[in-house]
C-alpha cells in the first residue's frame, strides 16, 4: 500500500516466480557427470572426482575449469572451485581460488602451505576456540604443527584436541556423506513475536510445541533433547525496530534440557519447554524472536553377533538363569537332627525329641495346632481292648467316665479317678465343640505307613522296676487340652515318668517339641502343622542398566576378559548406561563403576580397552557438562607407556 502511494509510475510485472524458482532449482540439482556429491548448501558442495577423473582420463583441473564455464553459461554466475585430497585441502584451496578462480593444493605442498593460514579459518574453530589459542600464544597452523598432541588434548579434551592437531596439517579423514541423515527437527519463529504478558508466551509456546510434535511424527523420529532458543532485544537496540516487527539487535539465549529417555510425547516435550522458559525468565515484552529444536535421534541398529559382544553375554546369562530356575522349591531328603531339650516346666527336667527313621521326601503339613494325628501310637490292641473293659467297669460302668472312642485306655487308667474324670468330660466338650473327633481309632499298622517320633522323658532300662510297656500319651492330645488341666496331667506324667511315652505323629520336619507353652522358656512358638501350597516364587526384574546390577564388579570383570579388543557396541552399551546414570542423578555409583574399571583396565595394559575406557569417560562428560556444567573427576593416566593414544582425558 506505501509503495502504491509513493509511486504513481510504477508498473506491476507479471508475477512467474515459480516458474523461475522451479527452473534454477531443477538446474542446480541437475547431476550430469557424477553422484558423489554432498551437499552443503544451495551454492557449496564436495564433490568426488575419483572415479570420474580416471574413467574419463582428463587432468583435473581441465575438468574443473570446464563444469565452472557450464556454470556460468547456465546461471550467469561466477564460481569458485578448490582442488585437494580431501575436504579440508578443498576448501582452504577454495578459500584461494576466490573469487572466480579454482586451485589445485599439491599434497607435498600441503603443510607449507597450511602454515600461514590462521587458525581461525580452520573449520569447527569459532572465536571461543580461537581466543583459548592466542591465550597460549598460539595464531597460526605453523604455531600448532610444533605443538604435541599431547598438550592440545589436554588443553581441548582427547577428540577435539586431535582433530586440532591434524586439521593444522591438512588432514582431514572424514568420509562424504551423499545420503544426509536428518539430526534435529526445529521450529523458529524470529518475525512478529510481540507479547505483553507471561500467559500469552505460555500459550504460544504451547503452540509452538504441537507444531515441533507434528513435525517430528512425520520424520517418525523420537527425540532426547530439546533446546529453546530465544532472542531478547539488546540493551542497546531501540524498542521500535527499523523493520516492522522485525526482530532487530538481539542477544541470542538457548538452554538445552535432556529427557531420561527418548520421547516423541507431546507433554513430556511440552513440559520440558515451559519448565526451560520458566529457568531463562526472559521478560515477554522483551522478546523478539522464539525457536525449538529437538535433537539427538534414537537411531536402531542392528545387533551385531559377535562371540564376545557383551549384550549376548548378558542375554545368555539370564536366559541360563531362567532355565535352571525350578519351578517349585528343590527339596533334598535329610535326616532329622536332635531336637534340642526343651523343658516341661522351668525346674523340671527336659523332652528330647529322637527322630526314629527319615522319609526320603518331604511329606504335606499336618494339621494345625489343637487337631490330633490320625493315628496314635499304642502297644498292640489286645491290652488296648483289655483296659478299656477295665475302665468301662471301673465304679459301675458310670456314663460319664465312659472311654470315647480314639482314647489311649492306658493314659486314662495311669491317671487319678478325679483327674481322669475331668479329662473325659474336657475331652467331650472339645469333642462337641470343635464337632468332630479329636482322636481316631487306631489303623493296622500296615495302612499306616507314617513313621512316628517320639519324645521321652526318660530312657526306658531292662531294670525299670514298673514295666518294661511304656504308656503312650500323645502330644497333640495334651496341646487340646485346657491350660490348668494339661499341667496336672503333666504332673502326672512327671511322677510316672518311667512307664509313660509322649509320643506324637508329627512330620519329621515338625517343630522342638513343647509341652506347655505357658512353662516353656521359649514364650512364643510359631504355628506347627498349617497346610501350605508352595508356589512358584515371581521372576525377578532384571535391570537393565549393567551398572545398576548387585554383580555388575563380575560383569565388568568379565567384559574385560573376555578378549583382547573390545565390540564397538560393547562399548557403546556401557556408555549408554553411563549417560544414565548422569540423567538419573546417580553420579556416585557411576564414579564407583568408572574407577573400577580403570583399575582392571590398567592391570591389563592394553591400548585397545584403554581408548574404550576414553569413549566411554567422553560420553559422560558430554551429559555432566550438558545438565552440571562441570565434568566428572575420574581418574586420568594409564600405565601403558603409550601417551599418545590413552594417556590423557582432562
Amino acid at each position: 500500500m506505501l509503495a502504491a502511494r509513493d509511486c504513481d509510475d510504477d508498473v506491476c510485472a507479471a508475477r512467474d516466480v515459480h516458474e523461475v524458482y522451479t527452473a534454477c532449482r531443477d538446474g542446480l540439482h541437475a547431476n550430469r557427470y557424477t553422484l558423489n556429491i554432498e551437499a552443503v548448501s544451495c551454492d557449496e558442495m564436495f564433490v568426488d572426482l575419483t572415479d570420474l577423473i580416471n574413467d574419463v582420463g582428463v587432468d583435473v583441473m581441465d575438468f574443473v575449469g570446464y563444469i565452472r564455464d557450464q556454470i556460468r553459461e547456465s546461471t550467469e554466475c561466477p564460481c569458485s572451485a578448490g582442488v585437494g585430497a580431501n575436504r579440508l585441502q578443498a576448501r582452504m584451496a577454495t578459500k584461494k581460488a576466490k573469487p572466480n578462480g579454482q586451485y589445485y593444493l599439491a599434497p607435498e605442498t600441503v603443510l607449507e602451505y597450511m602454515r600461514d593460514i590462521p587458525i581461525s579459518d580452520l573449520p569447527g574453530i569459532g572465536p571461543s576456540t580461537t581466543y583459548r589459542l592466542k591465550q597460549l600464544s598460539w595464531s597460526t597452523c605453523g604455531d600448532l604443527q610444533f605443538v604435541p598432541i599431547s598438550v592440545l588434548q589436554r588443553e581441548f579434551g582427547k577428540k577435539f584436541g586431535d582433530t586440532i592437531y591434524h586439521a593444522c596439517r591438512g588432514e582431514d579423514d572424514r568420509p562424504l556423506v551423499y545420503d544426509q541423515v536428518r539430526k534435529s527437527v526445529s521450529v523458529d519463529v524470529n518475525y512478529g513475536i510481540r507479547f505483553k504478558e507471561e500467559a500469552e508466551v505460555e500459550r504460544f509456546m504451547k503452540q509452538l510445541t504441537e507444531e515441533i510434535h507434528k513435525r517430528l511424527m512425520e520424520i517418525k523420529k523420537r527425540g532426547k533433547v530439546i533446546t529453546v532458543k530465544l532472542l531478547v532485544r539488546s540493551p542497546e537496540a531501540p524498542v521500535e525496530t527499523a523493520k516492522f516487527m522485525g526482530h532487530g539487535l538481539c542477544d541470542i539465549i538457548t538452554k538445552s534440557h535432556p529427557f531420561k529417555d527418548y520421547t516423541c510425547d507431546l507433554a513430556v516435550i511440552e513440559k520440558a519447554v515451559l519448565m526451560l522458559m520458566k529457568q531463562i525468565a526472559a521478560p515477554p515484552h522483551e522478546l523478539r524472536g522464539i525457536g525449538l529444536q529437538l535433537s539427538k535421534f534414537d537411531e536402531k541398529k542392528s545387533s551385531v553377533d559377535s562371540k564376545n559382544s557383551l549384550k549376548t553375554m548378558f542375554e545368555k546369562a539370564a536366559a541360563k538363569q531362567e532355565a535352571t530356575k525350578p519351578d517349585q522349591p528343590v527339596l533334598t531328603p535329610t535326616k532329622v537332627p536332635p531336637a534340642p531339650k526343651t523343658e516341661i516346666t522351668p525346674k523340671k527336667k527336659s523332652l528330647a525329641t529322637t527322630p526314629k527313621k527319615s522319609r526320603p521326601t518331604l511329606p504335606k503339613a499336618g494339621r494345625g495346632r489343637g487337631r490330633p494325628p490320625k493315628t496314635l501310637s499304642m502297644n498292640n490292641s489286645k491290652q488296648n481292648n483289655d483296659m478299656m473293659r477295665f475302665l468301662k467297669n471301673a465304679k459301675g460302668g458310670s456314663k460319664e467316665l465312659e472311654i470315647p472312642d480314639g482314647m489311649d485306655p492306658e493314659f486314662l487308667a495311669a491317671l487319678p479317678d478325679e483327674i481322669r474324670a475331668e479329662v473325659i468330660k474336657d475331652y467331650k466338650l472339645q469333642q462337641a465343640k470343635n464337632r468332630e473327633p479329636l482322636l481316631v481309632q487306631p489303623k493296622p499298622r500296615e495302612l499306616s505307613p507314617q513313621p512316628s517320633t517320639s519324645a521321652t522323658v526318660r530312657p526306658v532300662t531292662k531294670s525299670s522296676p514298673i514295666s518294661e510297656e511304656k504308656i503312650s500319651v500323645d502330644l497333640k492330645f495334651l496341646q487340646a487340652l485346657p491350660p490348668e488341666l494339661r499341667q496336672e496331667v503333666e504332673r502326672q506324667i512327671e511322677l510316672q515318668k518311667d512307664t509313660m511315652v509322649i509320643t506324637s505323629n508329627e512330620p519329621e520336619f515338625h517343630e522342638h517339641l513343647q509341652v506347655t507353652p505357658e512353662s516353656s522358656p521359649m514364650k512364643e512358638r510359631p504355628e506347627v502343622g498349617a497346610t501350605t501350597t508352595p508356589q512358584k516364587p515371581p521372576a525377578p526384574e532384571v535391570e537393565e542398566n549393567i551398572l545398576l546390577r548387585s554383580d555388575w564388579r563380575t560383569l565388568l570383570s568379565a567384559w574385560v576378559e573376555s578378549g583382547d579388543e573390545p565390540e564397538d557396541e560393547d562399548v557403546t552399551i556401557i556408555a549408554g548406561n553411563a549417560r544414565d546414570l548422569v540423567n538419573g542423578k546417580r553420579l556416585h555409583e557411576l564414579h564407583l563403576a568408572l574407577r573400577f574399571l580403570f583399575r582392571i583396565l590398567d592391570e591389563r595394559e592394553n591400548c585397545r580397552w584403554h581408548r574404550a575406557y576414553v569413549r566411554i569417560v567422553e560420553a559422560v562428560q558430554v551429559v555432566m557438562l550438558e545438565i552440571y556444567r562441570c565434568k566428572m573427576a575420574v581418574l586420568e593416566k594409564f600405565g601403558c607407556g603409550k601417551p599418545e593414544c590413552c594417556n590423557s582425558l582432562k
